[in-house]
């Protein structure tokens, strides 16, 4: 809270990267939500992939951006704060002090002068506005590598709270570094190099992994089956077998190969398969309205890589392309949480009639930031 790019000028030197300051956050000026922090944020990203470090409370705008854009590839979260048992001042006020002891006392000046630049009122405006936020919650919907990482001695950050974070991540790990407190990248800094280093190996690969390209008449068969899988194996939590035949059952490679003719629809890869598709109508065509995103699939083989986001991503550049300024979808539960995770809010719970049977979604909208007014 309230620290710059001072406090990560150690790490600088020995990898490099940017640091980005945030209202609140080394920048003195009026305090947003977290999801306006993570606003922000995303628009200081450039088009390549990007590894996120976050430090304290920013941990919380890291996970926010993370679980949103598909530039971000990787996650590493020092001494991520706000546990929600610590939310009490005079609790909280003992930790810090029981923190602070073990903190080597050459830091001082450099906290105060990063301090009084940002200025305690905004830093006061940045706790109450977004402290209440649920990193732990976020942190179910980071499909990237995310690596936690606490100081042995830091009571701000409490090990069952960052196990758990670790553990809420579907792929997170936990590392804890002996002797060190809250202030790892002042004190630490080779081994956060180490750790970002790592992760940055990792997340190349993991950046590498998915393409988008428009589809072709030929996926037609591809397309076919990674609907069929995904209904039937990542929707069984959702919906019962016999919903799950008669949605898979209407689905036919002529219809697929119609989709591809009608609409923009988008093919992921990895690869060089086929790992998920979705489609949108750009203008209206048949009953879909234009906005209206009709298809999102993901192969159940290729679940947990950012496949969904990156093409949820990817159909909010065509609709803009096509100066559209909202989307729309009706949503399976399966899918929902996807969307919601990627900008979309959620609206009526929809019962519809599949081949005699009765199956219920969501309908959800997206007002696309950055569309034409």
């Amino acid at each position: 809270m309230g620290l710059d790019r001072r406090s990560w000028a150690r790490v600088l030197r020995r990898a490099g990267g940017t640091v980005v300051p945030l209202p609140g956050m080394g920048r003195r000026a009026a305090v947003g939500g977290v999801d306006a922090l993570a606003d922000e944020l995303l628009g200081r990203l450039g088009e390549e992939p990007v590894v996120l470090v976050g430090h304290s409370q920013s941990c919380q705008v890291a996970v926010a951006v993370g679980a949103r854009d598909p530039r971000v590839v990787g996650l590493l979260l020092l001494g991520p704060t706000t546990d929600p048992r610590l939310l009490r001042r005079g609790r909280l006020a003992t930790r810090w002090a029981r923190t602070a002891v073990h903190e080597p006392w050459w830091q001082v000046p450099l906290l105060l002068a990063q301090w009084l630049t940002t200025g305690p009122r905004r830093m006061v405006e940045l706790w109450r506005r977004t402290s209440r936020d649920r990193t732990d919650q976020r942190l179910r919907g980071v499909t990237v590598p995310v690596v936690v990482v606490r100081g042995s001695r830091d009571a701000l950050c409490p090990r069952d709270w960052v196990q758990q974070l670790a553990q809420l991540a579907p792929r997170g790990r936990l590392v804890e570094l002996p002797g060190a407190a809250h202030m790892t990248p002042q004190t630490d800094p080779d081994d956060v190099v180490r750790l970002l280093r790592e992760l940055a190996a990792s997340a190349v690969v993991h950046a590498r992994a998915v393409t988008v390209r428009p589809a072709r008449p030929e996926d037609a068969a591809a397309l076919h089956r990674v609907s069929v899988a995904a209904i039937q194996e990542s929707a069984a939590g959702h919906y019962d077998q016999r919903q799950r035949d008669a949605w898979a059952g209407r689905r036919t490679e002529e219809g697929h190969r119609l989709l591809v003719e009608r609409t923009r629809t988008l093919v992921a890869e990895v690869d060089g398969g086929v790992a998920g598709f979705a489609s949108v109508a750009l203008a209206p065509v048949g009953q879909l309205r234009a906005g209206e995103v009709d298809q999102l699939f993901v192969d159940p083989a290729h679940g947990g890589r950012g496949v969904a986001r990156t093409l949820l991503a990817a159909v909010d550049d065509a609709a803009r392309a096509a100066g559209l300024r909202r989307l729309e979808t009706h949503a399976s539960w399966r899918a929902a949480p996807v969307f919601e995770r990627c900008g979309w809010t959620r609206g009526e719970v929809e019962t519809v009639d599949v081949r005699g049977v009765r199956l219920t979604r969501v309908a959800m909208r997206r007002e696309l930031p950055g569309a034409p007014g």
